[in-house]
C-alpha cells in the first residue's frame, strides 16, 4: 500500500518539461514595448495634409528605421512596428543627397538646377530600394514646392 503508483514519475517528468516550455516561453518574451510607429507616421501625415510648406521634427527612439512611399517601419529590441500613411506617397530622402538637404530647410531651387531636375530626384528616391538602416534621433520632414512640382520629404 506504500509503494509509488506506476505513474508518478511520468507524471513529474511531464511536469517538468511543462515548466521547462513556461520558462522558455516567458524568458523569450520582450522586454519593452516595440516603437511607437503610429506616433512618427502621424506625424508624417500632420505635415503631408497640409496645402503650403510645413515641416517638422519627429524625435525616434528605435535602432532601425525603413520609410517606404506608403508606410514606415521602425525597429529596437523590443520588436518591429509599421505604421501607413494617409497622405502621400511621402519621399525617402537618402542621407547626403540633394534631398535629405532640402528636407533640412535648403530651398529646392539650390539643390536642383531646375524643377524637372527636382522632380526627378522625387521619382528616383520613391522608385528606389528602401531597405532598413539605423535610425539617426530624429526624423524630419517637410513639404516643399518647387514650380509646380510638390513633394513631402522624409529623412534622417
Amino acid at each position: 500500500m506504500n509503494a509509488v503508483p506506476a505513474d508518478g514519475p511520468f507524471v513529474w517528468i511531464a511536469l517538468l518539461v511543462v515548466s521547462a516550455s513556461v520558462l522558455g516561453v516567458v524568458t523569450a518574451l520582450p522586454s519593452a514595448p516595440p516603437p511607437d510607429a503610429v506616433r512618427v507616421a502621424t506625424a508624417v501625415d500632420e505635415v503631408a495634409a497640409t496645402d503650403h510648406a510645413a515641416s517638422a521634427i519627429v524625435p525616434l527612439e528605435a535602432t532601425k528605421i525603413r520609410v517606404e512611399t506608403t508606410e514606415i517601419g521602425l525597429r529596437d529590441a523590443g520588436g518591429t512596428a509599421h505604421a501607413s500613411f494617409n497622405f502621400g506617397p511621402v519621399t525617402p530622402a537618402p542621407r547626403d543627397s540633394a534631398l535629405s538637404e532640402v528636407a533640412a530647410g535648403a530651398t529646392p531651387a539650390r539643390a536642383f538646377d531646375s524643377p524637372l531636375a527636382f522632380a526627378a530626384a522625387l521619382e528616383r528616391a520613391r522608385s528606389g530600394d528602401h531597405d532598413w538602416e539605423p535610425a539617426g534621433e530624429e526624423l524630419r520632414i517637410r513639404r516643399v514646392q518647387y514650380g509646380e512640382v510638390e513633394g513631402v520629404l522624409v529623412t534622417q
